[in-house]
């Protein structure tokens, strides 16, 4: 039987070859590098011109606070994220770099993946699960669009959500300043399509239409030159310095809101953890002044003005939440989170980080009950003790 296996294989491999050889830099990858500073070094080592790295802020470890109250049994799972490490960020110059799809991933010039620049959500910065990154699943590439002139990749995955667009996207533009001083020396930016946000946010950055390139599933450009800065840290937790970039650059744009100092969010049109007792919920808030607010229902600057005159935030977790970021320091933040099943990761800490990095006043409360038509926190309704935010109000309010 082996015998029969091995002859079988010796007559395909060269018709693969050849099919492999016709495809070129459409066929698989041909392999991986795990950081993109390594790449640098390694094309330093074997001569190829032109790469360029720029490292920008050095790693950094910080320690976060904890929430301030009502986090109940959930103070393990803040204890172990406390202490959180920000990698380096730089920028990568890559002569005939290669971007593949509206995940941002990244392609170096010898057809091979860089990890570290080309964030998966299902597979994160785990460098043991790369063999599930999308670049691995793809035998075949779309056809290459040839684009000329200098490109910076502002595209990642997941960056059509309010959040990881705002905090994962855009701080890149700060990198590339930084790294070619100013963002008028770049033809042309890669960037996610679909949302409004996205669009309104870099009209407020000096991103015109005319130098984005829109991604889709089936996008692969080649260009002259590939600027890749780096992620701004590790997905969820969003640096202190991409959150004060974003104050900087677009709080002035915020439009007075008239929605007052007490502010709760609603979820609006969703199918994912819908808060069942919300109108219960609404009951108490309105005794102590709040107003309800669907940021979905707002343009960009209106939200900004929204948050930034609010004094007190209650919401449950969700995108809208991303509006911290223009919370000035001190507000304080009521977040209603998921029920958390002990033994599962513990995702729903995004806003938590936020916070820290935007110096709030976080706290926290976890849901009564989930519903249990979902395997995954992450779409299941909840419910909450209106009682318990009823006595968070009276201390804190």
């Amino acid at each position: 039987m082996n015998r029969v296996f091995l002859r079988v294989r010796k007559c395909l491999r060269p018709i693969l070859r050849l099919v492999l050889r016709v495809l070129g830099r459409r066929g698989p990858v041909r392999g991986v590098y795990q950081t993109s500073r390594d790449y640098a070094e390694r094309s330093r080592e074997q001569r190829e011109n032109g790469v360029r790295y720029a490292p920008i802020f050095p790693e950094e470890i910080t320690e976060r606070p904890y929430p301030l109250s009502l986090a109940g049994d959930l103070q393990g799972e803040f204890s172990k994220l406390r202490l959180h490490t920000a990698p380096e960020c730089f920028v990568l110059g890559i002569p005939k770099g290669r971007v593949l799809s509206n995940r941002g991933t990244v392609l170096t010039p010898g057809h091979k993946l860089l990890f570290d620049v080309s964030n998966q959500m299902s597979v994160r910065r785990d460098f043991a699960k790369v063999q599930f990154h999308q670049a691995f699943q793809r035998n075949i590439f779309p056809p290459i669009r040839r684009v000329q002139g200098r490109v910076a990749v502002l595209v990642t995955a997941a960056g059509g959500n309010y959040f990881h667009w705002l905090t994962e996207a855009l701080p890149r533009l700060r990198l590339l300043e930084i790294a070619e001083g100013g963002i008028d020396r770049i033809d042309s930016f890669v960037v996610n399509q679909g949302a409004s946000f996205i669009g309104e946010s870099l009209d407020l950055l000096g991103v015109p239409l005319s130098r984005r390139i829109d991604t889709d599933w089936n996008t692969h450009l080649k260009a002259d030159e590939l600027l890749v800065p780096s992620l701004p840290g590790v997905t969820l937790n969003p640096p202190r310095w991409a959150c004060s970039f974003l104050q900087e650059r677009m709080l002035p744009h915020g439009a007075p809101s008239g929605k007052g100092p007490r502010i709760y969010i609603r979820r609006g049109q969703t199918n994912r953890r819908f808060v069942r007792n919300e109108e219960e919920i609404l009951a108490v808030l309105e005794d102590f002044g709040f107003v309800s607010v669907d940021p979905g229902e707002f343009d960009l600057k209106e939200q900004i003005a929204i948050f930034r005159d609010a004094e007190v935030i209650v919401g449950s977790h969700g995108a809208a939440l991303a509006n911290l970021l223009w919370c000035g320091s001190g507000t304080k933040v009521l977040e209603l989170l998921p029920l958390h099943r002990p033994g599962k990761w513990f995702w729903p800490y995004c806003y938590w980080a936020l916070s820290a990095s935007c110096d709030l006043d976080y706290h926290c409360l976890q849901s009564l009950e989930t519903d249990g038509d979902h395997d995954k926190e992450l779409y299941a309704d909840q419910s909450f003790s209106s009682t318990e935010i009823r006595q968070w109000l009276e201390h804190h309010v």
